[in-house]
């Protein structure tokens, strides 16, 4: 059943792109985010648009309530004039009148009939008549009164020269008296009415913005009417308000602005009223405007937000589907450069992946068998190298053992001698028998069979086997071993192609002879040390980490592979230990091998 589900896992190929398309969730996000905006923008201008018709509607709206406000005081004021002026009017029924209209309006604090002079003389006072109780709601007495026209004089003669035109002045008395002063001439010429009043008269006309801030100035931008009465008794000018400013520039009659007021963004409106020069102005922050548009875009980003976690973590999830097999095939390369050929990846996807996994441990594969005949056919150099070596090696115990022998024969009645000469033949014979096994040990190929050894007498054996070799090429070999060398897991015969290598290396360096020096030694970590010196020419510092490289060589063309090096440096970082050299022009060279101690039985590599 097992074997059948892994036939049909092949067979169903799940293409890597089909798990790539799960990626498409990070579209999404793009797309809610592009929704998002051109939704809050849609939004955004509609509402602009809208809040713009709404202020250009409000201020014609306040326009005409200011409109039909100055109207009925109008009205009202040219009735009381025309009764004040009639032929038979006594002051019982100029009073009478004036009650009358400060009952049909409380809001008015003082009226003042003029009549016009002649020939263009001053109007003179015929008829005033005072609000008691207007006055004392704005805590004014009689005596106040006067400083109206005193500091707020009205041009009584203009007035008379056009009539009918309405004027009205911010009267106000600090500190808290609020007052305008409304004035204007009979379209008979007969009488100039001036009437006081408190401001809130116009006020309630122009506060019926809704959400808006309205206000109402006069022809340089004084503020008549404010939702802020300071303002108004402090006779603010707010010409420099940008809204004010275009309005009084009189280029339209009507009109929308989009300003900054107190760093803040605000949509207003203006418009003029009547033929009085004045001005009703309407403004809303853009910010209040466009709070739903603000709350749009806090769910709009909210949404956005919930979506991109959705979308990370269904990104997690898929990159670690499609990623986790290539962290496991990187740990495998990982291994192989560390010289650890018989590799399994766990990688069992039946994508391109899968298949890379698979091509990946077959070329492991091949890597160790191109590795092993690497390895097998530098030893085998090297041993065609200690040729002379061996027939040197051989040929003196071989000379010893023919010369006892013969001796024997003349020595066959004397028992003592004859066992002396023969145990002399057995002693020489097994040291040929030892320098053979050694060397057919070396030259034969092995597995990497990994066992505890002793540091020490791998040393020993190897400079056995190179010391002739070397004596040949008049080179000196001192071997050192020191004490507490601890035992390594290693192939024996591996790192001695390592040592041969490094011998012969620094042989072939010191053409005209030196000394080489084998050392053992326990590092500071418990490691064991194993040192090659010579006192050859050295090696400069820019070739330190070349010469390790795959073909690096710096013998004359056909005398070297360049493969020496590297494939020591192979085994060594195979046995888990480290090769590094230590040299300098001049002063020979030292390569240092470091081995950790073994720390159980033998193992398999």
């Amino acid at each position: 059943m097992t074997n059948a589900l892994v036939r049909l896992r092949r067979r169903v190929r799940v293409s890597i792109r089909v798990k790539l398309l799960v990626a498409l969730v990070s579209l999404l996000s793009f797309a809610v985010a592009t929704h998002g905006y051109l939704a809050v923008s849609t939004f955004t201008r509609d509402k602009l648009a809208y809040v713009y018709d709404v202020n250009n509607s409000t201020v014609v709206l306040l326009r005409e309530q200011t409109q039909a406000t100055l109207e009925v005081l109008s009205k009202a004021l040219h009735l009381f004039a025309n009764e004040a002026t009639r032929r038979g009017a006594t002051a019982r029924s100029r009073s009478a009148s004036a009650a009358e209209l400060f009952a049909v309006d409380p809001d008015l604090v003082r009226v003042e009939i003029f009549a016009p002079g002649e020939a263009g003389a001053e109007p003179q006072l015929i008829s005033s008549a005072v609000n008691p109780e207007a006055l004392a709601a704005l805590e004014l007495g009689s005596d106040d009164l006067p400083l109206l026209r005193r500091d707020h004089p009205i041009p009584l003669a203009d007035l008379v020269r056009r009539p009918g035109e309405l004027l009205v002045v911010n009267a106000s008395l600090p500190p808290a008296a609020a007052l305008l002063t409304l004035a204007f001439a009979t379209a008979d010429r007969q009488a100039v009415v001036v009437g006081d009043l408190r401001h809130e008269r116009l006020l309630r006309a122009v506060a019926q913005g809704g959400g808006a801030r309205s206000f109402l100035v006069d022809g340089r931008g004084v503020a008549l009417a404010h939702p802020e009465s300071e303002v108004v008794i402090g006779h603010r000018d707010l010409s420099s308000v940008p809204l004010v400013a275009q309005a009084l520039r009189g280029e339209v009659d009507q009109g929308v602005l989009e300003f900054v007021a107190d760093g803040e963004d605000q949509l207003g409106a203006f418009a003029r009223v009547g033929n009085g020069g004045l001005w009703v102005c309407t403004f809303v922050s853009k910010a209040e405007a466009l709070q739903a548009a603000t709350e749009l875009i806090r769910r709009t980003v909210l949404f956005g937000i919930a979506v991109l976690l959705a979308a990370l973590i269904a990104s997690v999830w898929v990159s670690r589907l499609i990623t986790s097999p290539i962290r496991r095939l990187r740990a495998a390369t990982e291994r192989v450069g560390q010289g650890q050929l018989e590799v399994r990846t766990e990688v069992d996807s039946n994508d391109e992946i899968g298949d890379l996994a698979r091509a990946f441990e077959r070329m492991a594969g091949a890597l160790k068998e191109v590795q092993a005949q690497l390895i097998q056919s530098e030893k085998m150099a090297a041993f065609g190298q200690l040729g002379a070596g061996i027939t040197h090696e051989v040929k003196n115990p071989m000379t010893g053992i023919i010369s006892f022998a013969q001796l024997a024969q003349r020595k066959l009645d004397d028992q003592a001698k004859l066992l002396e000469f023969l145990k002399l033949i057995e002693k020489e014979a097994l040291r040929c028998r030892d320098i053979l096994v050694n060397f057919l040990k070396f030259a034969r190929a092995s597995t990497r069979d990994l066992e505890p050894i002793e540091p020490n007498e791998l040393v020993d054996a190897a400079g056995a086997m190179v010391r002739h070799q070397l004596n040949i090429h008049n080179v000196r070999l001192a071997v050192e071993l020191g004490d507490g060398v601890p035992p390594i897991l290693a192939n024996a015969p591996e790192l001695q192609q390592v040592l041969l290598n490094l011998a012969l290396n620094a042989q072939q360096a010191m053409a005209g002879g030196g000394h080489l020096w084998l050392r053992t030694r326990r590092d500071e970590q418990g490691w064991a040390v194993i040192e090659v010196q010579d006192d050859g020419p050295g090696i400069p510092a820019e070739l330190h980490a070349k010469i390790f490289e795959p073909f690096f060589t710096t013998k004359p063309s056909g005398e070297g592979t360049g493969l020496g090096l590297s494939v020591s440096f192979g085994i060594v970082k195979a046995h888990n230990g480290t090769l590094r050299v230590d040299s300098a022009p001049g002063r020979g060279a030292t390569f240092l091998l470091s081995f950790p101690p073994a720390t159980g039985s033998a193992a398999k590599a």
